[in-house]
């Protein structure tokens, strides 16, 4: 065999070594390897609290035929959504969420009802006083709403490396 074939036959055989090694770790196939001296390393980076310890998660070893069933199943699962727990929701994207929709109703509320006083003395909808309670519903609901997406984000990027 060429000296080039064996180089790209041995660089492909790792990166499937790799990869089998991610997938079993991420679907919880793996156990876990502790630090000898306990400390914190960039190997061992996952903290135990009850052990008070650093440690790695070691894929377990599967024969050929485990790993083809594993694999099949893993990719059925990432195509229909699998058969995973339910992913941790953030409570708090929520409340927050709920007050961005809150201060806008309130701004478009509060609004109507200046630009209406005013409709009382003028006879003409006072829409000068109502743009400045518009105003503040709007970019309230706005900063609001980006909050929230921001911690939904940061949940659903916790959840996915939690796998």
């Amino acid at each position: 065999m060429q000296k080039k074939v064996e180089e790209y036959l041995a660089k492909a055989a790792a990166a499937d070594k790799a990869l089998k090694d991610d997938i079993l770790v991420k679907i919880g196939l793996c156990e876990r390897e502790y630090s000898k001296d306990g400390q914190y390393s960039l190997t061992y980076n996952k903290k135990d609290e009850q052990v008070n310890g650093w440690y790695r998660e070691v894929p377990m070893e599967v024969s050929d035929e485990e790993w083809q069933a594993i694999l099949a199943a893993y990719m059925k699962g990432e195509q229909t959504g699998g058969v995973s727990a339910p992913p941790v929701t953030n409570s708090r994207a929520s409340i927050i969420k709920a007050f961005a929709i809150i201060a806008l109703v309130l701004g478009i509320g509060l609004g109507i009802r200046a630009g209406s006083e005013y409709s009382k003395w003028t006879g003409e909808f006072g829409f000068n006083l109502a743009l400045p309670f518009f105003v503040a519903g709007f970019v309230s609901w706005l900063i609001l709403m980006a909050t929230s997406d921001v911690l939904r984000l940061l949940q659903e990027i916790s959840n996915n490396t939690r796998k």
